[in-house]
């Protein structure tokens, strides 16, 4: 199975930052009834400071493990994918329902997952998640049709799916990022003998640019 080879790191910042919230999340399953349905990546970013955003990402979270992992009906990943995403729009639907409106334009996610070399994937707002493979890149979530101003229902409404190969590399990110860190620079970076290594080369280069 590809996802019991996966190599994984993230950058995340030390401190707490005034205008946003980010989170990020990898579930490896060790229950191998979990397993069987691969790994899961969630990028979580919310742009509104004053808004309780823990409670929103954990919403996001939560909800969708729960469902792709227990709850869903469907044997297929696909088809659990999707319930996945249906289950999350519906907490957010009620969510705004419940006049907790402030992160509708305001919330940016990748949620992904990963079975059987196949690669499920949905996003909101400005997340940003990109494939290299060999010497070509492909910007995974560019074009998408997803607006900011969607309705809570429809937050995930975009699912794109696709085979995955030996030695593919992904990168989930804000899009706050790439202010700092240019495509190429990042394809070099990745292209390091490990994911920790391209994390410590893509940290130095935000330190560099950021005190700049």
């Amino acid at each position: 199975m590809l996802e019991s080879s996966l190599k994984t790191a993230k950058i995340l910042t030390q401190n707490k930052l005034s205008d946003r919230f980010l989170e990020t999340k990898i579930y490896e399953p060790a229950n191998p009834a979990e397993a069987i349905f691969g790994n899961t990546y969630l990028l979580v970013e919310v742009t509104t400071p004053w808004f309780p955003t823990a409670k929103i990402t954990k919403l996001i979270r939560n909800t969708f493990l729960e469902e792709y992992y227990h709850a869903s009906l469907n044997r297929q990943e696909f088809k659990r994918f999707e319930d996945g995403l249906k289950a999350v729009n519906k907490k957010l639907s009620d969510l705004a329902g419940a006049g907790q409106t402030e992160w509708i334009g305001n919330l940016n996610a990748i949620i992904a997952t990963i079975s059987a070399k196949k690669l499920y994937l949905s996003h909101t707002g400005t997340a940003e998640a990109y494939l290299f493979r060999q010497n070509k890149i492909s910007h995974i979530t560019e074009g998408e049709d997803n607006s900011r101003n969607a309705a809570p229902i429809q937050t995930f409404s975009a699912l794109i799916n696709g085979d995955l190969q030996f030695e593919d590399k992904l990168v989930f990110s804000n899009s706050e990022m790439y202010n700092f860190v240019s495509i190429d620079t990042l394809r070099n970076a990745i292209f390091q003998i490990s994911p920790s290594g391209a994390i410590d080369e893509i940290s130095h280069i935000l330190f560099r640019e950021k005190a700049n």
